[in-house]
């Protein structure tokens, strides 16, 4: 009735289905089709993602050379809440891919959904946020790290008598109150009001919100002019986006960005920027890859871990390379 060639393919359909379909496997890749890792993220669009996938793709061809066969990378967007990300991360177990590296504020909520897939034989391996689950590798920074970054500069500023201006991303320019929910609000997710509270020896002169540090400036020249001997501390790299040159105030001794935008070379190189302390976009990209690699294609003796990077300090000095850097990552 079907033919032998026709009932040859029914036969191989039925059998793919039953893999397919069958309790506790995800679809995997064919030896003769590259294992295709997602790296899925709340914003895809965002610089730092970009950073992360190139990250990815380098660390990738060079398991190629190791293991032989072939890897690809992708990125999609994880969407935001946990209920969207945990469906939007069970999707990929069956729309092809071979593996995930999530970036997600929503870790610790999506962990179930990790655990779930690490049983249907998905690896999953964060960045940035980790969560106490089934994930096979976390990659991170060591903050300890960035927050002795910011002590020794700031305390060195104290010393000699510096005011300090925080800034912080919102609507319109306010003044935020210290030790208030505002204040908590304003530094979540990075930070703990504790640990902001630890950066100073006194506390900073004033705590704005902004949307831009120049409509900060735009409203209170008067009291700019007022300090005799101040330093700007940027607690997200958002506020100084729209590259608008600080008005030239031999009262500013000193610049402190904390985060990363490409765009920040700009004040790198006129000196507006004295120092930017951030995340190695490029290096969470890098080694979470080697480790889904090495899980796929090596699995009796992959063993799951955890990594810290030391975070990036980027100056005046170091512009070019930095400008370097985001040119090899964004391309």
């Amino acid at each position: 009735m079907y033919g032998k060639i026709g009932l040859v393919k029914i036969v191989q359909f039925f059998a793919l289905a039953a893999a397919f379909f069958a309790p506790g496997a995800c679809f995997s890749a064919p030896p003769d089709k590259p294992s295709i890792i997602i790296f899925a993220a709340e914003d895809p669009l965002a610089p730092s993602n970009a950073a992360v996938l190139r990250g990815i793709k380098d660390a990738l061809r060079e398991m190629e050379l190791r293991y032989g066969g072939k890897f690809e990378a992708r990125i999609e967007n994880l969407g935001s809440g946990a209920e969207e990300q945990s469906r939007r991360l069970g999707s990929f177990c069956v729309d092809g891919y071979s593996a995930a590296i999530v970036r997600s504020s929503e870790a610790e909520k999506i962990s179930g959904e990790i655990g779930r897939l690490k049983g249907l034989n998905f690896p999953v391996a964060l960045v940035e946020k980790d969560s106490e689950g089934d994930r096979i590798f976390f990659a991170g920074t060591d903050f300890k790290k960035t927050l002795d970054i910011l002590k020794k500069s700031i305390s060195e500023l104290e010393k000699s008598g510096t005011q300090i201006l925080c800034f912080f991303k919102g609507e319109g320019v306010q003044s935020i109150p210290a030790n208030s929910e505002k204040l908590k609000e304003a530094l979540s997710p990075n930070f703990t009001p504790k640990e902001f509270g630890e950066l100073f020896s006194r506390p900073p002169a004033e705590i704005i919100s902004a949307n831009f540090y120049s409509d900060y400036v735009d409203l209170n020249r008067g009291k700019i002019s007022m300090y005799d001997n101040y330093a700007l501390v940027f607690f997200n790299p958002d506020v100084i986006s729209n590259i608008r040159p600080f008005p030239k105030d031999p009262d500013r001794n000193f610049s402190i960005c904390v985060g990363a935008l490409p765009q920040l070379c700009e004040y790198l190189a006129s000196g507006d920027l004295s120092l930017c302390v951030y995340d190695d976009y490029y290096g969470w990209g890098y080694v979470s890859a080697r480790a889904i690699a090495e899980k796929l294609r090596d699995p009796k003796n992959f063993k799951p871990g955890k990594v810290l990077l030391p975070p990036l300090e980027a100056t005046p000095k170091n512009e070019k390379s930095y400008k370097k850097d985001w040119k090899n990552w964004l391309r």
